[in-house]
């Protein structure tokens, strides 16, 4: 499929394997075990899959071996949830419900989990990361991919079984997708849905890995303006402006499909495996069980008593921090009472130094810091050309800069007719930090 020229000019990437290119499912999916879910310039290490259940995983969470029926279902920021359904010819139908004849729900929303573990862990051992590093507390089902993790609420899953659907991240075909161009998978990934001839898209989707491992996703309905819409998520989580992304077609995405083995586990499972076989063994093996339960326990008990340690050391350092800066304060409290107090000039000077022709300016003081949102419009005034963004105005926007004041945040307005730019300043008064703890 011809691709829109708004976003070959975005891309500038080579085209993936497509239905008609010859793709061993077995040897694919066994360098996607191997391959190591990276940036793409980072150095390309193999690593051996763990765990002894993995093949008893598959036998109950199955790989697709056909052309699977898909729909798209996505949660905007707003908390708007849109399903599309997906048709071979590369369009797609945006529905109120998922429809029956669609046995694949592809979900990119909030709830889908994913995390990029520095090493290979244990089916069990990977759960537990996912769940402790976005501090899930629902029943969650998990799927594993090398040293990537998937996860979503049990609850969802259980849902879709009973309309008679599978669930899946569709992180995990992004990045299945990117690791057979590339071998690992790049800063952004993404998918255009719906592209018609003339370029007309019905939904766009990216993934950003972030340096601690987990995943920013953005989605625009309708997307008119793809290279700004892009350029301002990457801007807004602090990526390179250069940063160039890997985006899949619909096409590539249902061909991408076959073999695909990432759908979350259709039944409740333990370690891994579902849990009516656990029982069933625990039942004909008690004895063998005892004797795990018993190895459990003393690595539960380790566990804890690091645990309380740890808690322990915690509650000393921050005791003795306390105690340090009561001291500070107590040595001069004269210059506390003095320097503590509000200051506006600083931020006056700050905000007065970030303002741009044509631009409004909102700051909030305090005696720590100062925040200053810059609202730069985006339409020229001499046009009536409602959708023509201002260049000049674009550029001043990304340059704008403050000394000693970092950029937290650049986003768009909702009609894409204003951009907001904050920055947080420190204090005015440098003699101030010592008491600043």
């Amino acid at each position: 499929m011809k691709l829109p020229p708004i976003l070959s000019r975005l891309l500038g990437r080579r085209a993936v394997r497509g239905p008609g290119d010859s793709l061993d499912v077995d040897a694919t999916e066994a360098a996607t075990e191997a391959a190591t879910l990276a940036p793409a310039s980072s150095a390309k290490k193999p690593h051996k899959q763990v765990g002894g259940f993995t093949l008893v995983r598959r036998l109950f969470n199955p790989a697709l071996r056909k052309a699977t029926p898909a729909c798209l279902l996505a949660r905007l920021e707003n908390g708007v949830e849109v399903i599309y359904a997906l048709h071979g010819d590369g369009t797609a139908t945006r529905v109120q419900d998922v429809p029956t004849d669609c046995p694949l729900v592809l979900s990119a929303t909030v709830d889908d989990l994913r995390l990029v573990l520095p090493e290979a862990l244990p089916h069990a051992a990977a759960k537990s990361r996912l769940i402790r590093e976005t501090a899930s507390y629902e029943k969650l089902g998990v799927v594993s991919a090398g040293l990537a993790v998937y996860g979503t609420q049990f609850a969802r899953i259980a849902e879709a079984r009973a309309h008679g659907q599978r669930l899946a991240p569709l992180s995990a075909l992004a990045d299945r997708l990117a690791l057979r161009q590339h071998a690992a998978v790049p800063s952004v990934t993404g998918f255009v849905f719906g592209e018609d001839a003339e370029g007309t898209m019905a939904i766009a989707v990216f993934f950003a890995q972030l340096a601690d491992g987990k995943t920013k996703a953005y989605i625009s309905v309708n997307p008119d303006n793809l290279h700004a819409i892009y350029g301002a998520f990457i801007a807004g989580i602090g990526l390179p402006e250069d940063t160039e992304p890997v985006v899949f077609t619909q096409a590539e995405a249902l061909a991408g499909l076959t073999g695909f083995y990432a759908a979350y586990p259709s039944q409740d499972e333990v370690l891994g495996i579902p849990a009516h076989l656990v029982w069933r063994g625990a039942l004909a093996a008690s004895a063998v069980l005892c004797l795990a339960a018993g190895g459990w326990w003393w690595v539960a008990t380790q566990a804890l008593d690091t645990l309380k340690a740890e808690a322990a050391l915690s509650r000393t350092r921050q005791a003795q921090h306390v105690e340090a800066i009561g001291l500070s304060i107590a040595g001069d409290l004269p210059a506390f009472n003095r320097l503590m107090g509000l200051s506006p000039q600083a931020g006056l000077s700050d905000a007065a130094s970030l303002y741009l022709p044509g631009s409004r300016v909102e700051s909030t003081l305090s005696a720590q810091e100062s925040l200053h949102d810059v609202f730069v419009p985006l339409r020229l005034r001499t046009t009536d050309v409602a959708d023509d963004p201002d260049s000049h105005a674009m550029k001043a926007a990304f340059a704008l800069s403050r000394r000693d004041c970092q950029r937290t945040a650049l986003d768009y307005s909702g009609a894409l007719d204003e951009i907001r730019i904050r920055f947080r300043c420190p204090g005015g008064n440098a003699a101030a930090a010592p008491f600043r703890g």
